[in-house]
């Protein structure tokens, strides 16, 4: 189960919820392009239009927590994604960035997100 922590409210989210997947391309208004954002802050409505399933509320398969600095730090080998917290990454340990970044790119590789360009209209919509 992946962890990561919203990019608007801190939110200790699971990979399976909100756009972590599909952060970068560019399904939503400028402002949420490129932030990986919970289910609560999702928008839901792509950019389109089109109705985003499931997104704009919390999805209440476990309570909502908010990450501190200290959560963030503590759990940081066990998150994709650190949030506002990203700079403890630099700050801890320079060898876990690097080792995080090829880990998330193995994961999009794997997953085959990496392949489709930016704004592909041919991705599945309501993602």
């Amino acid at each position: 189960m992946g962890l990561f922590i919203c990019d608007n409210c801190s939110a200790i989210e699971n990979t399976v919820f909100g756009n972590f997947w599909v952060s970068n391309m560019n399904l939503f208004t400028e402002e949420y392009n490129n932030k990986s954002l919970c289910s609560e802050c999702t928008p839901a409505t792509l950019k389109d239009g089109t109705v985003n399933e499931g997104c704009g509320k919390w999805h209440n398969e476990f309570e909502k927590q908010i990450a501190n600095e200290d959560f963030a730090r503590f759990n940081m080998k066990n998150l994709v994604h650190l949030g506002k917290f990203e700079y403890l990454k630099t700050q801890e340990n320079p060898a876990l960035v690097e080792a995080i970044d090829k880990l998330n790119n193995e994961i999009l590789k794997a997953s085959g997100l990496s392949d489709l360009e930016l704004g592909d209209e041919s991705y599945p919509k309501g993602v």
